[in-house]
């Protein structure tokens, strides 16, 4: 499915993207989504604050920084090799989730009281697919948000 920008920077990043595919020398982008991990907290600090959650729900997709980082790693190595590369991945977990359920987890495991919480119905976002990335034969550290924010939350 083509990337259709839904403001901006999204324009701005698509049309980046054009232009390195028209370079005369073969490239590959990476189109990473919410990245969080140690020093990238929102959600975790969001879930704190029930007042600061968003009045709408939707679909979210996730990359731990770690996991982020060491794909790009990866690629660097698989370019180096001089292997095949695809023209774009999508560099995501294997979970695309609802903000209120990865809020709603949050909270929980802060030992915050959820029981109030009224959850909208989710309307809109993306459910991203790492396909391409899983294709490569890389491997998660973090495959979904449970796992990484579990790590996170012992760490702090």
């Amino acid at each position: 499915m083509p990337a259709i920008p839904a403001d901006f920077g999204g324009e701005r990043l698509l049309e980046a993207e054009i232009l390195l595919n028209d370079m005369p020398c073969k490239a590959t982008s990476m189109r990473l989504s919410g990245i969080y991990g140690n020093g990238r907290l929102y959600l975790v600090n969001m879930a704190k604050d029930i007042t600061k959650w968003p009045t709408e729900n939707h679909w979210s997709n996730r990359i731990h920084r770690d996991d982020a980082a060491g794909f790009i790693a990866f690629m660097v190595e698989k370019a180096a090799k001089k292997e095949t590369l695809e023209s774009c991945y999508i560099v995501t977990d294997d979970m695309p989730t609802k903000q209120y359920e990865v809020l709603t987890w949050l909270a929980n495991q802060q030992k915050l009281d959820t029981s109030t919480i009224k959850i909208p119905v989710a309307q809109g976002g993306k459910r991203l697919s790492n396909k391409r990335l899983r294709d490569t034969g890389f491997q998660l550290q973090y495959p979904n948000y449970q796992a990484g924010y579990s790590h996170i939350l012992q760490n702090l």
